[in-house]
């Protein structure tokens, strides 16, 4: 004859009483875990709706200036930020296009070291082209390791698309 503790979960009368004060025990302790999940998650639900309030109140006690003030500076906070993320994404894009003109033009690209590509110094000019100084060390035509430093000038074309105008060698 079988006893059944759980739904689902049947145990037989010859079953160790260890194991169903185990199987309890996980039961209990998962059910717990579940009820702490469920009370945590209201608690970040009431917490976030205390510091919405708070926000309204701060908020409604400043004078109509003092409001636009606040507007103002979160929209110039806000525009810098995107004015360096467009820039930081330039300046790995302008990086991207150097290293992919390295893998065409190398004797051996397989050979070629670059370091880490984001630690290759770049900038970008008034005019938007972008100005990169990449490092290599790749192995010459006689095969021989060498380690030479470049410019590269990258300039964008559209919105998803560059060119790199020039690759040189600075130091021959």
């Amino acid at each position: 004859m079988a006893e059944t503790f759980f739904p689902g979960v049947l145990m037989s009368s010859q079953t160790s009483v260890v194991t169903k004060i185990l199987a309890i025990f996980f039961a209990g302790t998962f059910a717990m875990m579940i009820l702490f999940g469920l009370i945590a998650m209201i608690q970040n639900d009431a917490d976030r709706d205390a510091a919405n309030a708070r926000e309204a109140a701060r908020r409604a006690a400043l004078t109509p200036a003092q409001r636009t003030q606040e507007d103002s500076d979160r929209a110039r906070v806000e525009a810098e930020r995107r004015a360096a993320e467009q820039l930081a994404d330039a300046l790995d894009t302008a990086r991207g296009a150097c290293l992919q003109m390295f893998e065409r033009r190398l004797d051996d690209p397989d050979s070629a070291k670059y370091g880490r590509v984001t630690d290759w110094p770049a900038q970008q000019r008034k005019d938007g082209t972008v100005y990169v100084l990449p490092t290599i060390r790749a192995k010459n035509a006689f095969g021989a390791y060498r380690l030479a430093n470049f410019e590269c000038i990258v300039e964008r074309i559209d919105a998803g698309h560059v060119r790199v105008n020039a690759l040189n060698q600075l130091n021959p």
